[in-house]
């Protein structure tokens, strides 16, 4: 899976995306990731919509969880 593949689908991923939610900071990682395989997704659902950040299979989860949490508080 490339970015350009990533983006080109991005609309229909965050549409289904969207019929989830996640209360708290998720993460999800390879197969279980809604942008692909090699890809690893943190998400969260709040009052105002769906916050997210996507990398790499081995990006730095606790830090990910970490800003997932602080972006919780200041929404």
């Amino acid at each position: 899976v490339s970015l350009s593949e990533i983006l080109d689908h991005l609309d229909d991923t965050l549409s289904e995306l969207h019929k989830e939610a996640f209360a708290e900071p998720t993460i999800r990682l390879g197969e279980a990731c809604a942008f692909g395989h090699v890809c690893g997704s943190v998400l969260l659902t709040t009052k105002q919509g769906m916050i997210g950040l996507l990398g790499p299979i081995r990006m730095d989860y606790q830090h990910a969880l970490s800003l997932m949490h602080s972006a919780k508080k200041l929404v």
